[in-house]
């Protein structure tokens, strides 16, 4: 593991109408604050911690409570997204050495118990945390953030369902992540039943002036996990008078098979999954899970977001990135972002339009058709079924070894031009 010396955070430096001051690093002792400061300070600026670089399915984060009651104890943070993700914070200042040593079994604790909550249990710990005389707080707080686009079954349905399969994100966050809470991994081994995330995250502080009350500057950052965590998966299937219990544990390096080489927001996968499950059924579900598993063996990889799983390409010489395809959570393909590249890179028709005759014949009833852009010089392509909508992925997904090869044969096309067209 690497050590503290050598993640230090650099002096950042303002440049202020041309004139340029290093920062220096101030603590939380010198502000005269604790770590109710820190939660004071996250709760009303939640922007702070870095969602998007950890779990993207939980961006947009909307505070719900300070110190939620458990039976544990009290949970520091409780925030909610309008798409009903739930991401708990504990905060820690490392001065103390108990804390540190405590503060990742305390927060799976907290998680353990949330997990065995109703929807009604959570929203009646939410309004005895803020006390809120709001028959539903939870509610009130997503449809302000969300607005018109806003459904109250669905939010409703998405957090019992997130709370029923403990699918939280878990921030530990501190003005220094100290290694022997890095090491404290194993601490997950404790709930392979629980979908939850864990995040450490490190909020440097600096001054802007000689003393930290004249202002401050906030730098988060995310600790880089130097190993990962291999988790059981334990699958019942009943089928009355036969019960059998199948635990299997996969391989260090499962965790990589959806992109290349880069560990994937596991949870914002299943997630996606959940919602595609939901939406499209089992099958669907199950089809893009292979094709998400077997999309690196062909050089490709899959960035997720909960309403789609988007197939990627990345050159390694020109670092451009060609986006193939995207298998909405409602089992539809959306297909116009390759063309739109090509043309913004100048790259002939005659080259990327054949990906989309070779698209269409894979997809039967579907065509391609014509689309414009602003501020875009030229015509795209859009792969459209015979009603002139977003055709499904099925066909796709069950001929995906097809798929593969005609990105391939797309990619040995685009591949000579690249380095001219990103000059």
């Amino acid at each position: 593991m690497a050590s503290r010396d050598s993640r230090q955070f650099s002096r950042p430096m303002l440049i202020l109408d041309g004139v340029e001051r290093l920062l220096e690093r101030a603590s939380p002792d010198e502000f005269g604050k604790s770590e109710e400061w820190m939660q004071e300070l996250l709760f009303k600026y939640p922007g702070l911690l870095p969602i998007h670089e950890i779990e993207p399915a939980f961006r947009g984060l909307i505070p719900i409570a300070r110190e939620l009651r458990t039976s544990r104890g009290p949970l520091d943070l409780c925030f909610v997204n309008p798409e009903g993700n739930i991401t708990l914070v504990e905060t820690k200042l490392w001065n103390n050495p108990e804390a540190r040593r405590q503060v990742v079994a305390q927060i799976i604790d907290y998680a353990t118990e949330v997990s065995r909550w109703s929807y009604t249990e959570l929203v009646s710990a939410i309004r005895g945390a803020s006390n809120s005389k709001d028959s539903d707080p939870l509610i009130s707080a997503a449809q302000a953030a969300a607005g018109d686009e806003f459904s109250e079954a669905e939010f409703t349905d998405a957090v019992s369902r997130n709370l029923a399969g403990g699918k939280f994100l878990l921030l530990i966050v501190g003005d220094g992540i100290h290694e022997g809470v890095e090491g404290m991994v194993e601490f997950l081994q404790r709930t392979p039943q629980l979908g939850f995330t864990l995040g450490l995250v490190e909020l440097a502080l600096f001054k802007l002036g000689l003393h930290a009350k004249d202002g401050f500057f906030v730098q988060p950052r995310v600790i880089a996990r130097t190993r990962e965590v291999v988790r059981a998966v334990v699958e019942v299937r009943s089928s009355v008078p036969d019960v059998s219990v199948k635990c299997t544990t996969p391989e260090a390096d499962a965790g990589r098979t959806a992109t290349s080489g880069k560990r994937p927001p596991p949870l914002t996968l299943a997630l996606f999954l959940d919602e595609l499950r939901k939406n499209a059924g089992e099958d669907l579900a199950a089809l893009a899970e292979q094709t998400i598993q077997e999309a690196p063996t062909h050089g490709l990889y899959f960035n997720f977001r909960i309403a789609s799983a988007i197939l990627k390409f990345e050159d390694e010489d020109s670092s451009e990135t060609f986006n193939f395809g995207e298998i909405r959570s409602d089992g539809t393909l959306h297909s116009g972002h390759f063309s739109l590249k090509c043309v913004r890179l100048k790259i002939p028709r005659n080259i990327w339009l054949p990906y989309y005759d070779s698209l269409a014949k894979l997809i039967p009833g579907s065509k391609w058709l014509p689309y414009e852009q602003k501020e875009v010089d030229g015509k795209m392509a859009w792969l459209a079924d015979a009603n002139g909508n977003w055709p499904s992925a099925a066909p796709l997904l069950r001929n995906r070894e097809q798929w593969f090869k005609i990105i391939e044969d797309a990619v040995a096309r685009i591949r000579p031009l690249l380095a001219d067209a990103s000059k």
